[in-house]
């Protein structure tokens, strides 16, 4: 790790060269591995399975609490090796060659977990202290060791030999000048020993992997000599042959149909083929081979029937989009360990009060019948809008209706002019008796 060749010395500047590779999974998933599990179908598809919906999905940022808010994404997390680089890294560490994409990056990293044990990533960190787009790396956990401070507490060791560093019970330690932090992953179904060691699945389950290939050798020296009819050549020639006739003919017998070959036998009339019947194991190789992947699906603690279509009872059914759904609803339990392990193990990386979620409403989606009318149900119970529906699907919001032209508002008509009524003549005694009293005062 941050070496230079020929020299040795740590790096402090890019371009940092990397010690390790995440294809070689070291210790027991090595390439020179006893049982070469790496070359497997079988474990190949399991591994799939755990990687591909976890690295593909999206993962989301959301608000810890009830109903928590979908916060922005954070760079590190939608390219982590800064594949758009900007000015926050203005100098690649790699070249373009060897920069993932985001899927590729965490699938690699959820790989060598799965198989290894644990998978590590080393960082720098921002001023906000979130890792730094574009310094992600992933390094293989065969040069990473534990070892005990002066305190006696635990820490990773990265390299072997004279080239160590070693870094404080944070996961953090200063190479070239820099600060940088190591993130680990462990398999959910191994628990760290003392020393912090994970067994991987391969140690916590030897036989059956090493089974696995014994099967794989058999069945294929089996179908190399299958051109061979098992049996025995005889003579019934009066007097006896030699060793040197005996190998002669069963050289020429060999040459005819040995291997995948197949022939018509010229047989002299003193020789007989007498045909021997198959062996018990060549008879029950299909069950073994079966029962056998069974093993291997429940190594990795996954339904053989789910993950692989098979089944003690025998292979199981095609996958159709009517029983796709139940299918991943299967499959999501066997993944739940691992979808809780990548889900926290990001989560810490983040501020508190943030949790990352993965999405997989693509995965589990229904058919468009189903769906429109669930989400029709939900518009019409108010718990979403119609454009919130229409976002689910895909779907631009509704186009804005065309406001309605105001029209000039009409005059008010003036009020009717209301009339005054005439003024009513007295009578002539009231006129009379006032002009009396008039006079009077």
């Amino acid at each position: 790790m941050l070496l230079n060749e020929p020299d040795g010395f740590p790096s402090s500047y890019p371009p940092v060269w990397w010690v390790g590779s995440d294809q070689n999974y070291g210790g027991p998933v090595a390439p020179a591995s006893p049982y070469s599990v790496q070359m497997l179908p079988a474990v190949a598809r399991l591994v799939s399975l755990i990687t591909d919906p976890l690295s593909t999905v999206p993962w989301r940022v959301i608000e810890d609490g009830f109903g928590g808010e979908t916060l922005d994404t954070p760079k590190f997390i939608e390219d982590p090796q800064l594949l758009r680089p900007d000015d926050r890294w203005p100098s690649q560490a790699l070249p373009a060659t060897t920069r993932m994409p985001r899927s590729a990056f965490y699938a690699a990293w959820i790989r060598q977990a799965a198989l290894a044990g644990s998978s590590a990533i080393a960082f720098l960190e921002d001023s906000a202290g979130l890792p730094l787009a574009g310094s992600l790396r992933l390094l293989d956990t065969m040069h990473l060791s534990t070892t005990r401070d002066l305190d006696g507490v635990l820490c990773w060791q990265l390299g072997a030999g004279g080239e160590q560093v070693t870094f404080d019970r944070d996961g953090r330690a200063v190479i070239g000048g820099l600060v940088w932090r190591l993130a680990l992953l462990r398999d959910p179904h191994s628990t760290p020993d003392a020393e912090g060691h994970v067994a991987s699945v391969f140690e916590r389950h030897p036989t059956a992997f090493g089974l696995s290939g014994e099967v794989d050798r058999y069945m294929a020296g089996t179908f190399a000599s299958s051109g061979t009819p098992s049996g025995v050549l005889s003579v019934s020639q009066p007097s006896p042959i030699t060793q040197e006739q005996a190998d002669s003919l069963k050289q020429n017998w060999m040459a005819a149909h040995g291997g995948s070959r197949r022939s018509v036998a010229v047989l002299a009339s003193t020789v007989g083929f007498t045909p021997i019947s198959a062996s018990p194991v060549d008879v029950a190789m299909i069950e073994s081979k079966r029962a056998n992947l069974v093993d291997l699906a429940y190594s990795f603690c996954m339904d053989s029937q789910g993950a692989l279509g098979v089944s003690m009872g025998g292979a199981g059914g095609s996958l159709t989009y009517a029983n796709i759904q139940s299918w991943f609803s299967k499959l999501k339990s066997d993944l739940v360990p691992w979808i809780t392990a990548v889900e926290q193990t990001v989560s810490a990386l983040l501020p508190a009060g943030r949790s990352v979620r993965m999405d997989f409403s693509e995965y589990s989606k229904p058919d468009p019948e189903q769906q429109y009318a669930a989400l029709k149900v939900a518009v019409d119970a108010g718990l979403m809008t119609i454009d919130e529906a229409r976002n689910i699907l895909g779907l631009a919001p509704m186009p804005q209706a065309e406001p309605e032209p105001v029209s000039a508002p009409s005059p008010v008509p003036a009020p009717a002019p209301v009339p005054v009524p005439a003024p009513v003549p007295e009578p002539e005694p009231i006129r009379a008796l006032r002009s009396t009293q008039a006079w009077r005062r």
